[in-house]
């Protein structure tokens, strides 16, 4: 949720909505995609391969590996989710990781072992703009950004 209005990854221009709006101040939000969403593109994929490795950001700090892990369950085609444990590049890793392994011609099984050993071979550190803990959930406040 951007300044009250609701927009998908894949809308166009939403990069350039998001730096506006948190250049302007406003409270940006998440929220982890529908497990229909993944469904969706389960399907698609399923049009051109015989497996899927899903590498997502940690559970920890969204559900997104929970909502793949529903859709998962009903796809046409076996679907390995893997929960990175981590965020940004360090899912980067885990996702380059996996990428390698299928290209060297690895199974489902073997691709999403590589991506989980990147993974837990991985620590991500930030700092935060405040001296006080970070709120229950693994959420940050604010949502706020430096223009």
């Amino acid at each position: 949720m951007t300044g009250g209005v609701r927009a998908d990854d894949d809308c166009a221009g939403q990069p350039a909505l998001v730096g506006a709006q948190l250049r302007a101040g406003a409270q940006v939000t998440t929220a982890s995609p529908a497990p229909g969403q993944f469904a969706a593109a389960y399907a698609a994929a399923a049009a051109r391969a015989r497996a899927i490795v899903s590498v997502h950001l940690s559970g920890a700090v969204s559900g997104t590996a929970d909502a793949a892990r529903l859709a998962a369950a009903a796809a046409p085609v076996p679907v390995r989710v893997v929960d990175s444990r981590s965020i940004g590049m360090g899912l980067g890793f885990a996702v380059l990781a996996a990428a390698r392994a299928a290209s060297d011609g690895a199974g489902p099984d073997e691709v999403a072992a590589a991506a989980a050993a990147r993974a837990a071979a991985v620590s991500s550190f930030f700092a935060l703009d405040s001296a006080g803990p970070p709120p229950g959930g693994g959420r940050l406040p604010g949502g706020r950004g430096r223009g």
